[in-house]
């Protein structure tokens, strides 16, 4: 349903820059959702050649195992919930805060001399991002 969401958006969006929009496959575009992915899948991945190949992999998974663990407390229903915790609300709170991490670890990797015209920048961006005051004592 959400890729069926996104081809109507995609149309739409076509539509407001007068152009087709998604119209190559299957009947009117209607497979593009699946030939985006098939296309996603057998994508090559690309890890850069200064980096740590753990860290790159691992920075991705920091972000996103926070956020789906917080849907475990989530009602769906009355009746309906993956996991009966007490502190529901607690958390939600601890295990969001958690996905910061990830960004943390992203801003530590080393990055192409193509782009690195700010690597402290970016190391205090995701300083910043668990605290605020934090970024003001930071030194590169």
């Amino acid at each position: 349903m959400r890729a069926y969401l996104t081809y109507a958006e995609r149309k739409i969006i076509g539509y407001m820059q007068i152009r087709l929009g998604p119209n190559r496959v299957g009947p009117k575009g209607w497979l593009q959702p699946i030939a985006d992915a098939v296309k996603l899948m057998f994508k090559e991945i690309i890890i850069p050649s200064g980096s740590n190949k753990f860290l790159f992999l691992l920075a991705p998974i920091l972000v996103l195992a926070p956020a789906l663990a917080a849907w475990a407390v989530m009602p769906f229903t009355a009746e309906m919930v993956l996991a009966n915790v007490d502190a529901s609300l607690l958390y939600i709170m601890a295990i969001t805060s958690m996905g910061v991490y990830g960004v943390v670890v992203a801003g530590w990797l080393p990055i192409p001399n193509t782009l690195s015209s700010a690597p402290c920048a970016r190391r205090r961006k995701s300083c910043r991002m668990k605290s605020p005051w934090a970024s003001r004592w930071w030194a590169c």
